[in-house]
C-alpha cells in the first residue's frame, strides 16, 4: 500500500451497537452483567457514531439531538396562552413550557401557528433535551411542523386525553403566570399592551423562586432542573 492510497469511511448513526459491550464493561469494572447493562443503557446517548461502511454519498451531519444531552427522567409540559389584546410587539399569544413545578419558559408569539418554532428555543434555553414532552391535541401542537421539530430532538411526545386539562401541568402554570402579569401590571401601572414583556419577567422570577411544592424540597425550580 503506497502513501498515496486513501480510504474514506462514512459516519453512520443508523447502527446503535455500543462500542463497549456489557460483557467487556463487567470484566473491566468488576461488576455484574445486569449492572453493566443498566449502566450502558443510562449513560449512552441515543445517537452512536460508528465507522462501518464506505461512503458513496454525502452524509447528512445535522444531528440536533447530539448538540445537547438528553435529560433522562425530565418531562416538560407545554401549552399556548392567549392574551386579550395584541401587544406592542404585535403578539397575540405565548407558548409556555414548564416542568409543572415553577420552571417556566415564556415565548411570545404573533400567532399560535408559530408554536413549533419554540421547540428548539426551549432546548437551547434549557441546555438539554427533555425525555418526554406533553401537550394537548391542538393542531399547532400535533401537526406536521410540530412533529418534525419533536422528531429532530428525538424526544417522546405524549398527547393528553380529550377534555382532560389536568393531565397537562402547563395549564396550571399558565394560570399562575396570568395572575403574576395582572398583579405586576396593577402594581406598576404599566400599559396592558406590554403583557408579553411582563410575562417573560414573571416566568423568570418563578424559575428562581422556592415554591411550596413538595417535589422541590425547598429548592428553587432552576436549581432542581440544573443542579
Amino acid at each position: 500500500m503506497s502513501d498515496l492510497d486513501r480510504f474514506v469511511f462514512s459516519l453512520s448513526a443508523d447502527d446503535k451497537r455500543h462500542v463497549i459491550t456489557k460483557e467487556r464493561l463487567a470484566r473491566r469494572w468488576g461488576i455484574g452483567l445486569d449492572v453493566a447493562h443498566k449502566t450502558l443503557k443510562q449513560t449512552t446517548q441515543r445517537g452512536i457514531r460508528t465507522f462501518l461502511h464506505p461512503t458513496d454519498r454525502r452524509v447528512n451531519t445535522r444531528k440536533p439531538h447530539l448538540v445537547f444531552p438528553t435529560m433522562r427522567g425530565k418531562k416538560l409540559y407545554t401549552d399556548t396562552m392567549f392574551a386579550k389584546m395584541r401587544s406592542l410587539r404585535s403578539n397575540t399569544c405565548a407558548q409556555v413550557w414548564t416542568d409543572g413545578l415553577g420552571y417556566d419558559l415564556f415565548y411570545p408569539l404573533e400567532s399560535k401557528r408559530e408554536a413549533p418554532s419554540t421547540v428548539w428555543r426551549m432546548v437551547h434555553d434549557l441546555q438539554g433535551i427533555p425525555e418526554v414532552i406533553v401537550s394537548d391535541g391542538s393542531g399547532e401542537q400535533t401537526g406536521g411542523k410540530w412533529n418534525k421539530e419533536i422528531n429532530l430532538i428525538r424526544a417522546r411526545h405524549h398527547v393528553t386525553e380529550y377534555a382532560s386539562p389536568w393531565q397537562n401541568r402547563a395549564e396550571r402554570e399558565i394560570g399562575e403566570i396570568k395572575r403574576g402579569i395582572k398583579r405586576a401590571t396593577s402594581r406598576s401601572q404599566s400599559p396592558k399592551r406590554l403583557w408579553d414583556y411582563c410575562g417573560q419577567w414573571v416566568a423568570a422570577i418563578r424559575r428562581k423562586t422556592a415554591h411550596n411544592y413538595p417535589e422541590l424540597d425547598g429548592m428553587p425550580p432552576e436549581e432542581l432542573m440544573h443542579g
